[in-house]
């Protein structure tokens, strides 16, 4: 049987931003914590957020049971010997585990992410931008890494503990990027330099952020002094969407999640999002969900009765 851990008592709750100060102090079983980079041994207890969106990139490694959950749109399974790997700023709802759950967690900024992979970051922008996650099958030699040699050196009491944990994150994560590129190898190579990747990243984390996301290129661009032409560069070669195409997306989560979990009214929603009126909602509802946002409640409904 599988518990949910997602507390729906507020019914009108907004999306918790989750960052890892917060990883930290929501923890007893830290294994170690830093500014940028958070250890967790054994992940059983998982926060009760109705949603939550992660400021940090996530390395979830399952050793026992199951857990279930929704990254933005998709329903995400992590059984025993699978991993979970997401960039930051992932919207996340709906989390079930099962009692016996047993998870390794990593939890790392993306300026220390990008440290650790270096010239290999585009590889991982490759993997984890199309859908936000990628789930992997690990194998002994790959589960021994994360499930011994980490927890093994972030309990030592050594002055170099940073330095060490990195250089096995490093090993770590540059197999798992190797992986991603054996298991996806005709996608194109994202182009980019580190300019690139500082601003793209800046923008992504102002638009999570956001409660109203849906305003247009140019004002995301003002915010980073770049044209919006510029922006939408950057977001084309470091990710293969246009700069539209995220603002459209997260909008879109938020809009599912507001729908589906909340009695906000559409008019309430609308607002929540920044858009005009409720008739420019009702047709972004119409062209993302393919049904205006009584339809599309209605239909979330009947599942649930089904």
């Amino acid at each position: 049987m599988m518990k949910h851990v997602d507390v729906m008592g507020n019914r009108n709750g907004r999306i918790v931003n989750v960052s890892l100060i917060d990883v930290d102090n929501s923890r007893s079983n830290v294994d170690y914590q830093d500014d940028e980079l958070v250890l967790i041994d054994n992940l059983r207890d998982i926060p009760d957020f109705a949603a939550c969106k992660i400021a940090f990139n996530v390395g979830l490694v399952c050793l026992k049971g199951k857990l279930q959950f929704e990254i933005g749109e998709n329903s995400v399974t992590i059984n025993s010997g699978q991993a979970l790997f997401s960039h930051s700023h992932v919207l996340l709802t709906n989390i079930m585990a099962s009692p016996d759950i047993q998870c390794r967690l990593v939890a790392l900024s993306d300026r220390v992410l990008k440290n650790i992979l270096q010239s290999q970051f585009t590889i991982w922008n490759k993997a984890m931008y199309p859908n936000h996650f990628y789930v992997l099958n690990l194998s002994d030699e790959h589960l021994s890494l994360f499930d011994t040699l980490l927890p093994t050196f972030s309990r030592a009491d050594t002055i170099l503990k940073h330095e060490i944990l990195v250089s096995l994150l490093r090993a770590g994560f540059l197999l798992i990027c190797d992986l991603f590129s054996s298991t996806e190898p005709h996608n194109t190579h994202f182009e980019g330099g580190s300019r690139m990747h500082t601003l793209f990243h800046r923008f992504l984390n102002n638009l999570s952020q956001r409660q109203q996301k849906k305003a247009p290129v140019s004002e995301y661009a003002e915010e980073l002094c770049i044209t919006p032409k510029y922006l939408t560069t950057i977001c084309r070669k470091m990710s293969g969407k246009s700069a539209m195409a995220w603002i459209s997306e997260y909008v879109t989560e938020d809009m599912v999640y507001y729908l589906r979990n909340t009695d906000l009214s559409a008019k309430e929603i609308a607002h929540h999002l920044g858009f005009e009126n409720v008739s420019f909602f009702g047709k972004f509802a119409k062209k993302h969900l393919g049904a205006s946002p009584q339809e599309y409640r209605h239909s979330i409904s009947q599942k649930i009765m089904d």
